[in-house]
């Protein structure tokens, strides 16, 4: 197979759970099979025999602590123009999708479905979509965001990540024009595209159109999976030849190597979507990790 050969992209990974780490490996290891990388990196506090690992002094154990790292931290391990972030639940499934018209953006992800009454955090322009693109779990993100993030988003940090002790940040955005202080953890994928798209938009950072989000990746939620059993068609739920996909709700029936790479059903993390389904919160983590 002939391999395509990305030389200006790291290949991400940031996981402190130990339980998540070998399906974090593997996750790395079906994007290596399709892909030549500049470089590949796990970032993670747990040595572990892996060429790839990349040791960090950071705890990185609870959905708080993995996003403002990704904020705050990740220029620091990205050396070309370019990264693939991707999580132990996203990979690439398909290589023909790559265009390097990807690279002429920012940051691409998955397109999510807001209503601009539906943006309760006021980060959107009416009409704009570059906030609504989108999805961090599987995305490519520019260097030069990956900087000017770590530079002038305003975090307050309690960098020694004890779970003992507080975890806070700040993230900036516009606030009736002029820069405020939203406190609290957000997700990274939004406080960078709601929360703050329109600042890096005033900024000059692209974000892409949602048509070419859509041949990018896709990602399911349990919500929107339930709406595609359901029938509805346009609803996020099956993965149709995109480049990439994110979340453990997505039906990759048909990628073509499911099978090759040990999954058999149509939710490769079946096992786990059943154990959320039935009320645990430690797969995905807990709702206050999102307060």
């Amino acid at each position: 197979m002939s391999k395509l050969k990305l030389d200006n992209v790291t290949l991400i990974v940031i996981e402190g759970r130990t339980s998540h780490l070998d399906m974090t490996l593997k996750a790395k290891d079906i994007c290596k099979w399709y892909i030549d990388f500049a470089d590949v990196k796990v970032l993670t506090p747990h040595a572990y025999d892996n060429k790839d690992i990349v040791v960090v002094n950071r705890a990185l154990d609870t959905l708080q602590k993995y996003n403002l790292f990704a904020m705050a931290e990740l220029y620091d391990y990205v050396d070309t123009d370019f990264c693939l972030v991707i999580n132990w639940d996203s990979w690439v499934c398909n290589p023909k999708a790559w265009t390097d018209e990807f690279l002429e953006y920012d940051y691409i992800g998955a397109w999510w479905n807001i209503k601009d009454t539906e943006d309760s955090w006021n980060g959107l322009r009416p009409g704009s979509t570059y906030g609504k693109v989108g999805n961090g779990g599987f995305s490519l993100r520019s260097r030069r965001l990956l900087k000017f993030v770590q530079e002038n988003f305003k975090f307050r940090r309690v960098f020694d990540y004890d779970a003992r002790k507080p975890y806070y940040d700040h993230f900036n955005r516009k606030v009736d024009g002029e820069l405020g202080y939203v406190p609290g953890i957000r997700p990274d994928d939004q406080t960078m595209a709601r929360l703050n798209g329109s600042f890096l938009h005033d900024n000059g950072f692209k974000f892409a159109p949602i048509e070419l989000s859509q041949k990018f990746s896709v990602e399911a939620t349990d919500a929107t999976y339930q709406d595609f059993l359901n029938g509805d068609r346009e609803a996020p739920g099956l993965w149709e030849g995109q480049f990439g996909f994110h979340n453990i709700w997505t039906d990759l029936r048909e990628w073509k190597d499911l099978k090759k790479w040990g999954y058999e059903t149509n939710l490769p993390f079946q096992h786990l979507v059943d154990r959320v389904l039935d009320g645990d919160k430690t797969i995905i983590g807990t709702p206050s990790n999102h307060d």
